[in-house]
Order: structure tokens, then sequence, then C-alpha cells
């Protein structure tokens, strides 16, 4: 019998009273598995592997907002699959804390400005949400983007309620099934 009782409501939310407060969030990808936890905030984290080749653009044209997909063009064709990915988890990872799933709000009902600045290493500074088409204000939710180096790209939206200070995010690095001494590396990140 296990020592928690894991029963979930149809938004995948705990039942148990002593887990109601929990958030967590899963992705994994080639080579990547990625978790991100929360208490009392819904949080969601997304990963792709940029070594995926393939037709991004068109897949850029479908499902992101018209001003994403120009400004993805904008972007040197070098950076184009990073910048993609990078906007992809950033955009699947808000779906994904919000519970709902893809269908249900739509990738191009909501949308990142400055998606030229996600080809940089730590893109930061005024890459900006707006939510409303998904029924969200931008105010209340925080975005970063994870960089895992060349191989990947990863990004966590957590919710701020206006109760609820700005969340601190710690980034930790570690090779799994081997204890806390196999924690590579830990790194305090911001918000883009």
């Amino acid at each position: 019998r296990p020592c928690v009782n894991w029963e979930m409501s149809l938004g995948f939310k705990p039942l148990n009273q002593e887990l109601r407060a929990l958030r967590f969030n899963l992705s994994h990808c080639s080579g990547l598995i990625v978790c991100a936890f929360a208490v009392g905030r819904d949080i969601g984290i997304d990963s792709e592997s940029t070594s995926r080749r393939g037709r991004t653009m068109s897949v850029a044209k479908r499902f992101f907002t018209r001003d994403e997909f120009h400004a993805l063009q904008q972007v040197p064709e070098d950076a184009q699959a990073l910048t993609f990915f990078r906007l992809w988890t950033l955009k699947e990872a808000y779906v994904k804390a919000r519970g709902l799933g893809i269908a249900a709000i739509g990738l191009d009902n909501f949308a990142f400005s400055g998606v030229e600045l996600l080809q940089h290493e730590w893109p930061e500074g005024n890459v900006r949400a707006d939510l409303s088409g998904a029924g969200d204000q931008a105010a209340e939710w925080q975005f970063v983007v994870l960089n895992l180096g060349a191989h990947h790209a990863a990004a966590v939206a957590i919710a701020c309620p206006d109760s609820l200070m700005p969340a601190e995010l710690t980034y930790f690095r570690t090779v799994p099934l081997c204890g806390p001494d196999a924690v590579l590396d830990r790194t305090e990140i911001q918000a883009v």
C-alpha cells in the first residue's frame, strides 16, 4: 500500500488534502528528463531536443501567432531551430501549467513578444507574454527559459497570483538515482 494516496481529479490535481498544495510537472525528450515542483502555485515545464530537425517553420506557421511566426523569420537561419524550440517550450509549459492541454487553449491564442531574444544563451529582458486570448493575465505568470546546452530547450511557467510573491527558482542538474552527492550544479535563475 502506498504511503500517500495519489488519487487525482479530472484536472490532474491531487485529491489528497496533504498533497493539495503540491504542484509538479514532468517532461522528457531524447536524453533529458526535467521536473518542476511548486507549493501552492500551478507550474508547467516542457523540454525538446533541438537536435531533432524538421519543418520547424511550417510548424511555427501553423501553431504560433502571426507575429511570433514573423519574428521567428527574422532570426538568423542558424539560430531559428533553437529559437523555435525555446518558444515552443514556453508555450507548452504554460499550457501544461494550466492543466487544460493544447486543444483546449490553442498555442495561437496567446503570444510572446521579443521572440528574437530567445536565440541568445540566457534570454533576458523584453520577452513578454500576452495571455489575454487564453483568459489569463500575464502579470500573474512567470516564465523561465532554461539553458540546458546545445541539444535541449526547456522552459518553466509558474503562476504568481496577486497574493503570492514572485517565485524564486533554483535549477539543479544531477545524475539520476545517485543521491544528493550527484548534484552537478545549482543555479538561481530569473524569469524572462
